[in-house]
């Protein structure tokens, strides 16, 4: 097999990765086909990859609001039956002797819930919750790849984007209700 590099074996030549930050254009941007070269696409190239940074902090920053809320509807759905099995045999007792009212019972579900080890597998939570994780695992590795270009104009775009993602979205999960167990 001939390895020259003149040129007419594009296919054979190894592409080699620039190993210190540098800002000339050239690298490939997630996929074969995404290779800026200009400076206008490399521009559009650092936009595009504030605008994830941002869409990656909100991402973040709303993800325990919907786990939250995902896992609040669950509570008010869980049949009492579905977890006696987890309440100890006094509180079982006493919990016979007296007639119980909605409220009571929620408390009682939510209680009981809390004895648990493991919570409950509930569809419309586990699988909601595993989506989202995958997407938030997604946007983290979409990002470290364009950093692993050593591209400085993208890492610059990236540091700029999450900071400010921060800035705007991560009051966000400290806003969510807190409910009292």
């Amino acid at each position: 097999m001939d390895m020259s590099m003149d040129g007419s074996s594009n296919s054979s030549m190894m592409v080699m990765m620039t190993p210190f930050f540098h800002v000339v254009g050239g690298d490939y941007l997630l996929f074969q086909a995404w290779k800026p070269t200009s400076g206008g696409a490399i521009a559009g190239a650092c936009v595009g990859l504030f605008i994830l940074a941002l869409f990656e902090r909100w991402v973040n920053a709303v993800s325990p609001v919907i786990l939250d809320h995902l896992n609040q509807r669950a509570l008010r759905n869980v049949p009492t039956k579905a977890i006696s099995g987890t309440v100890d045999s006094a509180s079982r007792r006493s919990s016979s002797d007296t007639t119980e009212t909605p409220s009571s019972a929620a408390a009682k579900n939510q209680k009981a819930l809390s004895m648990r080890t493991i919570p409950p597998f509930l569809v419309t939570v586990d699988i909601p919750r595993g989506i989202l994780y995958a997407i938030r695992r997604f946007l983290g590795f979409a990002l470290m790849l364009a950093v692993m270009t050593y591209h400085a104009g993208y890492i610059i775009s990236i540091i700029v984007g999450q900071g400010l993602g921060e800035i705007v979205f991560g009051r966000i999960p400290m806003r969510t209700v807190k409910h009292d167990h």
